[in-house]
């Protein structure tokens, strides 16, 4: 198991199961949200020529591709320190 899983059963958040499993219905929307979010990045990874172009005018191809995947890296970065930011709120 790893430190994160330790973790969570060791603070009982799961202790409401009875064992140290975690439940079918967490597992499986843990996998679908990790599924979506994939599939969000894969998509954008794949038309970020596109974006560029059509979002981002800029006086070269690469400066519009540039672009476009730096804001997909901002938005990389800001998905993960949002989920920390909601975790220490709740």
């Amino acid at each position: 198991m790893s430190a994160m899983t330790e973790t969570l059963i060791d603070s009982g958040a799961l202790a409401s199961t009875g064992s140290g499993r975690i439940p079918t219905r967490v597992l499986a929307a843990t996998v679908a949200g990790n599924a979506l979010e994939f599939h969000d990045f894969i998509a954008y990874s794949f038309f970020a020529v596109y974006i560029g172009k059509a979002f981002f005018p800029a006086k070269t191809a690469f400066l519009s591709l540039l672009i476009s995947v730096s804001v997909f890296g901002v938005g990389f970065v800001f998905r993960r320190s949002r989920s920390n930011f909601d975790r220490r709120l709740c």
